[in-house]
């Protein structure tokens, strides 16, 4: 990919993901099977964390590990390196009632 999601790229040409969308259908892929990107990180982020410690889970690893995620997108979504590991701690600690 050039570094970003394939919802910034149309976007900053002042499109739709429409014709895209077409395009990767066309090559075998549903582009709505993936979950979102922030969902992707936070379930990477959590368990690089939870195997390897909090270390571990630079935006760089989380986004390797989250697939189709890029670097620019993590910094975006998390407004820098710092709101990943909140968001993962905070995923992994709620408690279910």
């Amino acid at each position: 990919m050039a570094g970003i999601s394939r919802s910034t790229l149309p976007r900053r040409l002042g499109g739709t993901r429409t014709a895209l969308n077409e395009a990767v259908r066309q090559a075998g892929i549903d582009p709505r099977r993936a979950a979102p990107a922030r969902e992707r990180a936070v379930a990477a982020a959590a368990e690089l964390i939870a195997e390897r410690g909090l270390g571990s889970a630079t935006l760089d690893a989380v986004a390797v590990a989250a697939a189709d995620c890029s670097l620019s997108s993590l910094h975006t979504i998390f407004d820098g390196r710092e709101g990943l590991p909140a968001a993962a701690s905070t995923a992994t600690t709620r408690c279910p009632i």
